[in-house]
Parts: structure tokens; C-alpha cells; sequence
């Protein structure tokens, strides 16, 4: 179809729709609107009406051009939430990472040598790395006296044959709740 095929602008005022608009959209030569057209199934389109609703998107969404349409206070105070959110979850995440990384840290340069017994163990799960958290039961003698110790710790898995039941482990003990398991010496 050449562009001789389609209706001129004279023409557009002429052509009925199939389908009677309401009063206001019929098409209008001369002011940028093609008008309706109409299809084989017998619905029509007018390219007005999606000028009008992009319009109306542009003025709400704040992403139109001229002082009539920009953002609405409440888009600004969403954004300035999301900001806030993902700044406290980012320094969050490194700050736990210190955390740890502090922790293990004050263990080895605090905690002393010790060679417990491996009383209970228990596999919790398996990470993709192939690390694998346990629960324990441990003991050792110290000052004539037996301590036990219980946790869960996440260990690699290459060295998860070392801690079974009946053996013994190497720990590097700081007090009952910083404890770290010493697999190469």
C-alpha cells in the first residue's frame, strides 16, 4: 500500500467510523490528529486518544517536560526512603563483615591452644561452596576439671572427616562463645 492509498486530512472528516464516537473525538484536519481508523473486525483507533492518555501519563509520572508537570512531593519522599534503606543495608552488610573479621582476629591473637574431644556432632546443612555448618558437643580437661562446650560453626568441607565422634580437634579458645576450630598447623 502507497502512502496515495490513505485518506488526506480533507478526506478525514468525511470518513465515519464504524463505531459512533462520543462528541469531542471525532477527527479534526489541520490540528496534528489523524483521526479514527478503523479495522476488518470492525474496532476502530484513534491516535488522539493515546496522545491524550501519554499526556496524562507524562503530567502523573513526572517525566513530561514544563513547569505544569513535574513529580508529586510523595514520588520524592519514596526515593529519599529507597536511598536511606539501601545506605543502611550496604553499611549493614560491611559492617557485619568487620564484625567477623575482628572477631576471628581478637580469637587468634587472645584465645590459647586447646585439644578437645569431639563428644557429639551433628550436620546441619551444606552451602554451595561446600562448606558445612555442624552442631558440636566438645571437651577437655582443665584444671583437674572436665569442660564441656557446645556451638554450631560452619566449616570447609574438606576438613569436615576431622570433626567426627571420638576424635580429636584443635580449637583456639577465647571464652565460651568465641571459639575457632584449627585444622592446618
Amino acid at each position: 500500500m502507497s502512502r496515495a492509498d490513505y485518506p488526506t486530512d480533507d478526506q478525514w472528516s468525511s470518513i465515519e467510523p464504524p463505531v459512533p464516537f462520543p462528541d469531542g473525538l471525532r477527527g479534526v484536519p489541520g490540528r496534528g490528529a489523524c483521526g479514527p481508523v478503523s479495522f476488518t473486525d470492525g474496532s476502530f483507533f484513534d491516535d488522539r486518544l493515546m496522545s491524550r492518555a501519554g499526556q496524562d501519563f507524562r503530567r502523573h509520572s513526572g517525566r513530561g517536560n514544563g513547569p505544569e508537570e513535574r513529580r508529586h512531593p510523595h514520588e520524592e519522599v519514596a526515593m529519599t526512603f529507597a536511598i536511606i534503606i539501601s545506605v543502611v543495608l550496604i553499611a549493614g552488610s560491611i559492617g557485619y563483615i568487620a564484625y567477623l573479621f575482628i572477631r576471628d582476629h581478637r580469637i587468634r591473637s587472645q584465645g590459647r591452644d586447646i585439644r578437645a574431644l569431639v563428644e557429639d556432632v551433628r550436620h546441619i546443612s551444606t552451602n554451595d561452596s561446600g562448606a558445612v555448618t555442624i552442631r558440636y558437643r566438645l571437651s577437655w580437661r582443665e584444671n583437674g576439671e572436665t569442660k564441656h562446650l557446645e556451638g554450631e560453626e560452619t566449616i570447609p568441607g574438606f576438613y569436615s572427616p576431622n570433626v567426627q565422634k571420638g576424635c580429636e580437634v584443635n580449637i583456639r579458645y577465647l571464652d565460651d562463645h568465641h571459639i575457632l576450630f584449627v585444622f592446618d598447623q
